[in-house]
């Protein structure tokens, strides 16, 4: 599609085929609802807001910290050989005892 402007410039506004991604799969949605997610803060009902919002977007594999110890404890039994397998961490600015550098 070509948008003319009210400056006479065509803009074209579709990207280019090689930068177009496939749409997703019944697989793709499975395969990220599938992901493992720990939910890290100290206000605990910022944390139980954060939870039910993944939860009620259809993600299942989400654990809970309260301190910067519990999160470092969840990475280390997420660990399978040398790789982890916790897919996502949402640390809480609230969480003054870790950071987001201290948790890599």
């Amino acid at each position: 599609m070509t948008v003319v402007s009210n400056f006479g410039l065509e803009l074209e506004t579709e990207l280019p085929k090689n930068l177009q991604a496939a749409p997703f799969t019944g697989s793709d949605i499975a395969t990220l609802l599938d992901a493992k997610i720990v939910v890290a803060g100290a206000r605990v009902h910022d944390i139980a807001f954060m939870r039910m919002m993944l939860e009620i977007s259809g993600f299942t594999h989400i654990t809970v910290a309260h301190s910067g110890k519990a999160v470092l404890k969840s990475l280390r039994e997420g660990i399978q050989g040398d790789v982890c397998d916790i897919d996502l961490v949402v640390l809480d600015s609230s969480l003054v005892d870790i950071t987001a550098r201290e948790g890599l």
